[in-house]
């Protein structure tokens, strides 16, 4: 069977304003690719998404890069397009591992836990300290692996905007760059000169053996070997999961709320978000700026692995943290501590008085439990794709995402009367009795976010305003706000009606969380819409190994029959 499967193929879809991201053109006459599609590169463990770049590490250990920018690491200048997988030239005998992009710079992992960096060190952000100063470097160049005296290795690393961390493997976390958030004792609001190389991070991380570092556009958060979580940097839209809306210069612990033994054992901190719409520290709930996404692991009480949940915390705009069933874009259940996903919505009342489900919730249910089924018979061991989530723009990337800004804030405008519409009617259905069924509560026809759902989580990725989780199923999911195609689903195009499609241009706000790359809700309407349409779910019976999310694009490894 296993020669009738083809491992690591890559997908991309969403938006790449022409940078080349994508790695294909398959795009609508928006520029926007609905649902993925296959880059042309298979065999690959790990991926990555940055602005305007994508990059894939192959089982060889070989490393592809396409798009735009520093980050390239292909000898190319800040304004060269690549538009198909380019391989990146390293020393020989050097295998990689994974990779994290940054704003107009690249950290890079090999198999032996050696540290390679390119782009522009104008931050810092490359460490290399004064060998350098602020040039930029083309093509791959090693960190001195001696940081910490021992001539540690290292195990992880990330990078976003102009700042970098790798974690050793004997747990200590290295951060160095532009020092709003390097967990050294200053802020986004200190002016502190740059850290010209790693300096490992202490405090409360004192001790622990850091497993999984997740850099974010104002924070970062890591993940330790003793099942904690720690956030520190900007904290205003409750995204440090502290319990309030104070920002933390050194690492702090996350309160794990649920009953029992629990461990984390992921983190996600918001990419693409470094100058949110409404400013930082705002004064009303619900404003568009950072979240954090959480992967916590129920232990069982016998002992072993127990079901992995998502957890999430920080601003509900649009629907970020699947805490919402009505008003996605006038919430004020921004959620300071974290919360979980599953539970009953924030802005519904539970209620006993309906318990049909609906038949398109049978066929979700049945669909899910075929896709459990075959999941053993499809998953094969392999590396665990990590690397980068998504970062904002660079100064070579400002110009392109401020044109898109502007381009969206216009298609806004001109769906005003029809989204005051949606809102009033929103409003109108949340004062109703609620289905609230054990397993899948329904809201409007959609389908709820019930823990069943999404099943035992793998991972996550969380971008400017959407999110997107992996499961042990091999299905891949996303929520937040769709509009651009960037969370490659069907409702992007298909809408509420699959009986008269309509793309969604602007308001594709789901709080629900939707299948990538499938037919969602797995209905006969839903299919033959999408047939229509011309578009594939190629992802339907894919097991999704791994994804990255970038603010305009995602980026998935899947194996698919043959």
């Amino acid at each position: 069977m296993a020669a009738n499967i083809r491992k690591g193929v890559v997908f991309t879809w969403g938006g790449d304003k022409d940078t080349g991201a994508l790695g294909h053109t398959a795009k609508d006459r928006d520029g926007d690719c609905p649902l993925p599609v296959a880059v042309g590169i298979s065999n690959c463990v790990s991926i990555a998404a940055g602005p305007n770049l994508t990059g894939a590490v192959t089982l060889s250990g070989d490393l592809y890069t396409w798009g735009k920018g520093l980050g390239l690491g292909q000898g190319l200048g800040a304004g060269s397009v690549v538009v198909k997988p380019g391989l990146v030239r390293f020393p020989a005998e050097v295998l990689v591992r994974s990779l994290s992009f940054g704003s107009a710079h690249t950290v890079c992992l090999s198999q032996a836990g050696e540290l390679f960096v390119w782009g522009s060190n104008a931050k810092s952000q490359l460490g290399l300290g004064k060998t350098v100063g602020s040039q930029i470097l083309p093509y791959p160049l090693t960190v001195c692996s001696d940081v910490s005296g021992a001539e540690e290795s290292f195990s992880c690393v990330g990078a976003c905007e102009n700042y970098s961390a790798a974690a050793s493997k004997s747990g200590v976390l290295y951060t160095w760059g532009a020092s709003g958030c390097l967990g050294h004792g200053s802020n986004h609001l200190s002016g502190a000169a740059p850290v010209p190389t790693p300096k490992a991070v202490s405090g409360a991380l004192a001790g622990e053996v850091v497993t999984q570092v997740s850099l974010g556009s104002l924070y970062m958060g890591c993940c330790t070997q003793s099942g904690r979580a720690f956030t520190w940097g900007y904290g205003g839209h409750g995204n440090l999961g502290l319990g309030g809306r104070k920002s933390a210069s050194t690492p702090q612990e996350v309160g794990l709320p649920g009953p029992g033994k629990q461990r984390a054992v992921g983190i996600a901190c918001t990419v693409g978000q470094m100058n949110p719409s409404g400013g930082l520290n705002p004064k009303a709930p619900g404003q568009e700026g950072p979240h954090t996404l959480l992967v916590v692991e129920e232990e069982e009480e016998a002992g072993g692995s127990g079901t992995r949940r998502i957890y999430s915390f920080g601003t509900c705009h649009k629907g970020l943290l699947g805490n919402l069933a009505a008003k996605t874009l006038t919430a004020d259940h921004d959620e300071l501590s974290p919360y979980l996903v599953g539970s009953p919505p924030r802005d519904l009342k539970p209620s006993a008085a309906a318990k049909a489900a609906g038949k398109w919730w049978q066929e979700a249910k049945a669909a899910s439990e075929t896709a459990e089924a075959d999941a053993g018979a499809k998953a094969q061991a392999g590396a665990d794709p990590s690397g980068a989530y998504e970062e904002a723009e660079s100064k070579e990337a400002e110009g392109i995402a401020a044109a898109a800004d502007e381009k969206e804030t216009a298609a806004e405008k001109e769906n005003e009367k029809e989204t005051a519409a949606e809102r009033e009617t929103a409003a109108a259905s949340a004062d109703e009795p609620e289905v609230e069924d054990e397993e899948g509560p329904t809201h409007g026809g959609k389908i709820r976010s019930r823990k069943g759902l999404i099943g035992n989580v793998v991972g996550v990725a969380s971008a400017s305003i959407h999110n997107l989780c992996w499961n042990d199923r091999g299905e891949l999911w996303a929520f937040g706000c769709g509009s651009g195609g960037r969370c490659g689903v069907a409702y992007f195009v298909v809408g509420a009606n699959p009986g008269k499609p309509r793309k969604s241009r602007m308001k594709a706000y789901m709080s629900d969380p939707n299948r990538v790359g499938a037919v969602w809700p797995p209905t006969q309407a839903h299919a033959q819409a999408l047939a229509g349409l011309g578009l594939e779910p190629v992802l339907q019976t894919a097991f999704v190994r791994g994804a990255a999310a970038s603010r305009y694009h995602g980026v998935c490894i899947a194996d698919l029959d043959a």
